[in-house]
């Protein structure tokens, strides 16, 4: 199969995996807060952060790991890529015991650790004890996944991912209306589709790279330590990660409530799914790249960086736009109960940096390719406490809890899209041996193509009322293709506006196929 052909069914099946996993919040989520309420849903939120936060023990280990047995495996050294990939599993299954461990004092003593409802605590026991054995089990095993980036064949992931989401749906679907309401539900459905998951990257390790062995004849201490070494950074960088966006749920449920808690997860909720859409999109540009750095292309991949951004910036203007349009009219329709308006207002402020920040998510890849993750580490870091400190300042200096969550979400938001909008087109030209400001033209040309979007939504807005979810939905397909067709006139060249058309006509012919 052609790398073009890969790329599309890659993509194909990143969108339609997503629109599985969006469609089971889309539906689950006013299940929950309309039978339980949104300080329950807040919990289920925060077991997600939680998870992320134990995550950071293996970091330094995982982080470039696949980097190091893809490059390997590229240049044919199957031995070192052996030795990294079994150095890297018997870790992690020698740390998850050390975390099972720690967790089962966790979860015992939970109640005295968070603010947690007296009639919600055994359920958040329950729905803790499910998301970590989730974890547990995707991280011991994550190793296997390398096998779909090296050989290029992401779409299989997102095709069990699908068939797992859909499974999921089934048991979700059955717990919420033939069971007493409970969120933990959530969690187990999660670590269903983690052992589909995890077991179908172990059979596609021994299919698509039969040269990768499992034995403890390949482990070497020196190997870890290699690994943990080079990964210190990219621990630094996720912990900023955490630091700027990770402990706003944490933070609210510690200093300002659970209810507040509950209030801010639903628009962070959104907030999460498009983050989680682009990461996975950038993703499918992450095999070429790696194997452009591999075999010293630079030409190549300084090419394929732009056109990431600009096919990228194409999904998140309309995205983005739409929702900031819409936003008020679909948390009236989504959570009735819930007051839309704060919601809402959250919600926009959160999704600002993304502006800035959703076109650019490969050029994280190149960080990891090169194994330059130093200088990007402290400069996040550096981001994510003053993010920190301006929170706390902030916090300080108001007894309201609608705008404390106001200013927790607007100042994470300020932040992040501040450091994509300085250092990482600055540090990523570097990189390249290019001029500093050589990304900044398609930045600043996307920023307009965006202002220009908003400003036409709003106008067909005008002429529109939402009243339910079929008029929302017209209005959807009013304006999201408006900002998609401006988008593109604006942010591509001739010739990229030649490989996007091809490229959506290929995948229509899959969709048709399949």
């Amino acid at each position: 199969m052609s790398q073009k052909k890969q790329f599309y069914i890659n993509f194909l099946a990143q969108l339609l995996y997503t629109a599985v996993n969006l469609s089971i919040n889309f539906f689950l989520v006013p299940k929950i807060i309309n039978n339980i309420n949104a300080t329950a849903y807040g919990f289920i939120s925060l077991s997600t952060d939680f998870v992320n936060y134990i995550g950071l023990i293996t970091v330094a280990l995982n982080a470039l790991s696949s980097r190091f047995i893809i490059i390997n495996y590229h240049k044919k050294e199957y031995k070192k890529a052996n030795e990294y990939f079994n150095s890297t599993l018997f870790a992690n299954l020698t740390i998850g015991g050390f975390i099972a461990i720690g967790s089962f004092f966790f979860i015992t003593f939970i109640d005295r650790i968070l603010n947690i409802p007296v009639d919600l605590v055994n359920d958040v026991r329950i729905l803790f004890t499910m998301v970590i054995m989730n974890f547990l089990t995707g991280m011991t095993l994550s190793v296997f996944q390398v096998s779909t980036n090296i050989s290029n064949k992401l779409y299989l992931n997102n095709i069990v991912n699908i068939v797992s989401q859909i499974i999921r749906c089934i048991i979700l679907f059955t717990a919420y209306t033939y069971l007493p309401m409970n969120i933990w539900y959530i969690g187990f459905s999660q670590f269903v589709c983690a052992i589909i998951y995890n077991t179908s990257s172990y059979i596609f390790c021994k299919k698509l790279t039969p040269e990768i062995k499992i034995s403890p004849k390949f482990v070497h201490i020196k190997k870890c330590v290699e690994l943990t070494k080079n990964g210190i950074w990219s621990l630094i960088s996720t912990i900023s990660s955490m630091l700027t966006n990770g402990l706003d749920l944490l933070i609210t449920n510690l200093l300002v409530g659970s209810a507040s808690m509950g209030i801010l997860s639903i628009p962070r909720s959104i907030y999460s799914v498009i983050c989680t859409l682009f990461e996975s999109l950038a993703i499918t540009f992450n095999p070429k790249i790696i194997y452009n750095v591999a075999k010293e292309n630079i030409k190549d991949l300084q090419y394929q960086l732009v056109f990431s951004y600009k096919f990228l910036s194409m999904f998140s203007n309309t995205i983005i736009a739409t929702f900031i349009i819409l936003g008020m009219n679909f948390f009236e329709l989504w959570v009735p109960s819930q007051d839309a308006n704060v919601l809402a207002l959250i919600a926009k402020i959160s999704v600002l940096d993304l502006i800035i920040s959703m076109p650019m998510q490969s050029f994280n890849h190149i960080y990891t390719a090169f194994n330059k993750i130093k200088f990007p580490a402290v400069v996040s870091i550096l981001f994510s406490v003053a993010t920190l400190i301006v929170e706390f300042i902030g916090l300080s200096l108001t007894k309201s809890n609608i705008i404390k969550l106001l200013f927790i979400s607007s100042t994470s938001s300020f932040f992040l899209g501040l450091k994509y909008l300085t250092f990482t087109p600055i540090y990523s030209a570097k990189l390249l041996n290019l001029k500093k400001t050589f990304f900044y033209p398609i930045i600043f040309r996307n920023l307009i193509a965006f202002i220009i979007s908003l400003s036409f939504g709003y106008l067909l807005y005008n002429f529109i009322s939402i009243e339910s979810w079929f008029t929302f939905f017209v209005a959807c397909l009013f304006i999201a293709p408006v900002a998609s067709i401006i988008t593109f006139l604006i942010n591509f060249n001739k010739d990229e506006k030649m490989r996007v058309i091809k490229l959506f006509q290929s995948l229509l012919k899959k969709t048709k196929n399949v």
